[in-house]
């Protein structure tokens, strides 16, 4: 980064259409006509409707992965992942440049997508424009995770609910920035 956007044919997925226009991005419809990809996605979660704040308070699975492979959390739920998943495996099938932000509400498991993409972002809650400056480089990427990003489900199962830092061999450690 930056990346040369001004003119390219972007697919944008949880990005509005009219703020990447301003940066002279030519919007395109599916993946397939694009010449570069900017995907947003939420960290994985399971939301409970039959708990009284269950649909909004996030918890549960922390991993990108196709619905039929995940495991669930023992209160069970709604898993959020898979469609991104789906998406990101249909893009990097395209072999387009891809950059990724992932809003990180929780400790996300990226060892699925960290090798579909091509450029990685973390943020936790930025704005559209705020990611299309960073990704164009009308602004500067900064900053370094506050916690630990584990590697695998079994690593966060395995941590004590206690102790800070330990996770066995996380994806990127507390404190990882800029690579």
């Amino acid at each position: 980064m930056p990346l040369a956007l001004s003119g390219k044919k972007v697919f944008l997925h949880n990005v509005n259409a009219t703020v990447a226009a301003r940066y002279g991005l030519e919007v395109v419809a599916t993946p397939e006509e694009a010449e570069i990809a900017i995907l947003r996605v939420d960290t994985p979660h399971q939301n409970d409707p039959h708990y009284p704040f269950g649909v909004s308070v996030n918890f549960g699975q922390l991993g990108f992965d196709d619905a039929d492979t995940v495991v669930l959390d023992q209160k069970a739920g709604t898993y959020s992942g898979s469609e991104d998943y789906q998406l990101i495996k249909q893009v990097k099938a395209l072999n387009i440049p891809t950059v990724i932000s992932v809003y990180l509400d929780r400790p996300a498991i990226l060892t699925n997508i960290v090798d579909k993409t091509d450029v990685l972002l973390a943020n936790f809650g930025a704005s559209d424009e705020a990611v299309l400056d960073v990704i164009t480089g009308k602004s500067k990427a900064q900053g370094k995770l506050p916690f630990e990003l584990p590697s695998s489900w079994q690593a966060v199962l395995d941590q004590k609910e206690d102790v800070a830092h330990d996770s066995v061999d996380p994806l990127f450690p507390i404190g990882a920035g800029i690579l």
